[in-house]
């Protein structure tokens, strides 16, 4: 990620409302990617992103491979605390908090294929939780198969423990 991040409204673009936007940043291949909280006139744009993801970045099922499994899923996680990655107008990122009965948050994050590896789901995840603390979250947790050591070491470089194991998935958290 570029070490100038561009804060603020995206300039010149009068079509997102100036609270939508989180933040701004170029990432490591110079694309200007923009953070928003998820609005429902965003809808359409997140569907096609989760419509074109590749199916060997799935995870644990998710996002689900069919459009009805994903128009499901959706009507459950874009009610929770949701903020897209946008570039050029295209939804290619989202991240998600959901709360549970613990009065924590379950973390989703998903990245499209052609803008991974660039620090766009970092940097996803860095405004995800400034605006999910300024929202009162505390807590945050997530599950990530213990074969995933690429996604585990994002986490532990993000500050999350991990703290539990079932099977073939190794459970994360950390406090916002």
């Amino acid at each position: 990620m570029s070490s100038e991040p561009i804060h603020g409204p995206a300039r010149g673009d009068d079509s997102r409302p100036d609270d939508a936007v989180l933040d701004q940043v170029v990432d490591d291949v110079g694309r200007g990617i923009t953070f928003e909280r998820y609005r429902p006139e965003r809808y359409g744009d997140v569907l096609d992103m989760y419509a074109d993801f590749a199916p060997k970045h799935r995870a644990q099922g998710l996002p689900p491979s069919t459009d009805a499994g994903r128009t499901e899923w959706l009507s459950v996680v874009l009610d929770e605390l949701s903020v897209l990655a946008v570039h050029d107008d295209a939804v290619v990122g989202h991240a998600v908090l959901v709360s549970d009965d613990a009065g924590e948050h379950e973390l989703g994050v998903f990245v499209h294929q052609d803008h991974q590896d660039a620090g766009v789901g970092t940097a996803l995840l860095d405004a995800t939780f400034a605006h999910a603390r300024s929202l009162g979250v505390t807590d945050v947790w997530l599950t990530v198969a213990r074969s995933n050591y690429r996604a585990r070491h994002v986490y532990d470089r993000l500050g999350f423990v991990e703290d539990g194991s079932s099977g073939r998935s190794v459970r994360y958290s950390r406090r916002l």
